[in-house]
């Protein structure tokens, strides 16, 4: 039997999302996604994960949902007090717990 790989979406699927509703113009696993894919690339800032994110918008429109385009660097750091490194070591630490 030949398993399926998972995706970064499988492995952030129950995080809640605080945004407001009525605010939501991207998805907040295509947030997630480009913001993990950018630190992995070397980016240290919020205005750097928004850079990341146009230079390889192409790419990444061939999997995520960016009707909106990329998110700004303030759609980013909405309730963040933590640099984006420091944001995407959380995330991974915490829902990556059973990779083997």
């Amino acid at each position: 039997m030949k398993l399926k790989p998972k995706t970064t979406a499988d492995y952030f699927r129950g995080i809640e999302d605080p945004r407001i509703d009525r605010r939501k113009q991207h998805k907040l696993i295509d947030i997630i996604t480009i913001a993990i894919y950018a630190v992995v690339c070397g980016t240290e800032t919020w205005v750097d994960l928004e850079v990341y994110g146009k230079a390889k918008f192409s790419w990444l429109n061939e999997f995520l949902e960016l009707a909106h385009g990329i998110p700004s660097h303030d759609t980013f750091t909405t309730g963040r007090e933590t640099r984006p490194v420091e944001y995407s070591r959380q995330l991974v630490q915490k829902n990556f717990k059973n990779i083997s």
